[in-house]
Parts: structure tokens; sequence; C-alpha cells
């Protein structure tokens, strides 16, 4: 089998809180293969975006790596000088945010903005720079691209300022791109469309994707692999049909179970009991002992990642069988 594209291994980055450091992920275990799409799931405060940014090498001060390895290719990114990062973040490993205008400058055109995406990895002359540019735009379905190049972000939509942004991330080639909830704030059906454009991009490049989303319907419409986080750790990980069909982690169980689909018409929605909380207020051992109907004593323990059915792996001292309840 080929070495993995990403392989995060006990990652930790740490926020100094109190006068201590205190650990936003914790151990993160993570493996993304070539061809492969990974969906990262969980609720807001789980660990989903740090996890992106520190791939990235693009974690906010005062917080730092503070233990584990990300490689990607063979080469830890942990490790790499800043230089030597730059180089691959842009065109090896590719960024695509939640909100558009995060990314687009309001004062540049989308031509210019995409053409520096180009021009700052490579030489090339200003006709190839712009026919690149009209090529990936229509590739992510942006009709009279020629025209968009001359438009400001204020000028277009929000589905076609994301479309931009997928458009920029993709236009030189990489092997990986990295989703933080990019169709969040769009309708279902531009959403949609957007979802399988990008796709058809990665299948048509051979491009492997981190896609980190809070909505599970989202990612197992696109997903080869489903990994779970809750307060900072990887919870689950395995085959995304196969963790939908047959969750071993109460987590991943009420996540499901939280879907009004799942549920006969007119009865009360099921809820996972209170709230993520606070790193510097996580109890010790699982972090997920104070919502978890099943917690007992030996949950105050750190849970070992272990693989509970083929591929399929999880951190839980009361894992579920297939078809049980949480």
């Amino acid at each position: 089998m080929d070495a993995p594209l990403l392989e995060i291994s006990a990652l930790t980055v740490a926020y100094p809180i109190g006068g201590r450091d205190v650990p936003v992920i914790d151990e993160v275990e993570l493996t993304v293969r070539r061809g492969e799409i990974v969906g990262v799931v969980g609720e807001s405060g789980s660990g989903k975006t740090i996890t992106a940014y520190s791939i990235v090498r693009l974690l906010e001060a005062p917080g730092r790596i503070t233990g584990g390895s990300i490689r990607f290719d063979g080469v830890d990114l942990a490790m790499l000088p800043e230089e030597a990062m730059r180089d691959i973040r842009g065109r090896r490993i590719a960024m695509v945010l939640q909100d558009p205008t995060a990314t687009l400058n309001p004062v540049l055109t989308v031509g210019a903005q995409m053409a520096e995406a180009i021009t700052c990895h490579a030489a090339a002359d200003a006709r190839t720079v712009r026919e690149r540019c009209v090529e990936a735009l229509r590739r992510v379905g942006i009709a009279n691209p020629e025209e968009r190049l001359q438009a400001y972000p204020h000028e277009l939509s929000g589905g076609m300022r994301q479309r931009v942004a997928i458009a920029t991330a993709m236009l030189n080639g990489p092997n990986l791109l990295i989703a933080d909830e990019p169709t969040t704030a769009l309708d279902v059906t531009i959403q949609a469309q957007i979802l399988h454009e990008v796709q058809r991009l990665l299948e048509e490049s051979g491009a492997s994707a981190l896609w980190i989303s809070h909505d599970l319907s989202v990612v197992s419409s696109i997903a080869d692999v489903l990994a779970v986080m809750y307060a900072g750790r990887v919870v689950e990980e395995g085959p995304c049909d196969q963790v939908i069909a047959a969750p071993a982690h109460p987590y991943t169980r009420g996540l499901l179970d939280a879907f009004p689909e799942a549920n006969a018409h007119g009865a009360p929605l099921r809820q996972i009991p209170g709230s993520v909380g606070s790193p510097a207020a996580r109890p010790s051992g699982c972090s997920f002992r104070p919502r978890c109907r099943r917690a007992t004593a030996a949950c105050e323990g750190v849970p070992e990642r272990r693989e509970i059915r083929p591929g399929q792996f999880v951190r839980c001292f009361h894992p579920l069988a297939p078809g049980e309840v949480a």
C-alpha cells in the first residue's frame, strides 16, 4: 500500500490560559491517503479548524504546536522552516475557508488575486496567467469567466465568491485541498452544486481533500473516510459508510440521532446534553464523560485509540455494538 499523503501523529496544540499551557488539540491522529476525501466533523470547539490551521502552519499566536508530527508526503511540516513552508502552502496544499470575504481582498479584482496565486509560486507571462484563471473559473461553473476576472468581490454573490475561492485554491494543482466549512453560509441548492463541482475537480486532478464541517449530512455525501472530533481529539475514524451505519462512539451516535430524519414524525428531537466546554475546564480522562450516558469510573482514564472493526478506530472504554443505542 502506498504511503499516506498526510499523516498526523500525536499532534498537540496548546494556548497559554491562566498562566499554563492548555492543550486545545490533544494527540490527534489523522491520515489522508492519495486520492481520498477525509471528512472531519464535530461541534464548534471540537478543534477541527485549529487542526487545519496547524497543517498549513497558520496558527495565530500565542497558539503553538507542542508535540507530535504532521508528515506530508514524507516531510514533517511541523519542523519545516517558514520559507520552505511558504513554497508548499498554496502550491501543494491549498485551503478554502468558510467565509470567502476573509479570503478575497475587497479592493482587488478577482483576476488580480487569482493571478497573484500563480505568480507567487512560478514565473508566467500575463497571457498564460489569464488563460489559467479563465479556465479555473469555468471549471467551477462560473459563466462569462473573462468578465468575472474584472469584477470585485462585492459584485459577486456569496456562491460565486466561494466558487472563486475554490478556483483560486485549485489553480496550482495542489496535492491536498483543505476545505474548512466552505458551504456552510450557502443555501442548500448552491451547496449541492459546489459539492458536486469540488468532487469532480478532485477526481480529475487526483488530489486528496480534508473536508471540515459540523454537518454530517454534507460530509457523508462527499467523504470516503469520516473522522469525528470531540474536545480536541479524534474519537472515531473509519470508512464513512461504515461509521454512519454502525457508529462505535457514543458521541458519533449522538450526532446521528440529532438528525430530524432519524426520529418519528412529531417526536421530540434527541439531544446530546451539555456542551463541549472550555479547553481549560475539560475533565480528566475521557472529555465526553460528563455528557455520556454510558460513562463509568473507567472513563476517568484516557481511552486509547483501538480498532473496533476492520478499518474503524475509536477512543472509548464502552464502544457501541452495531445497532446499539447510546
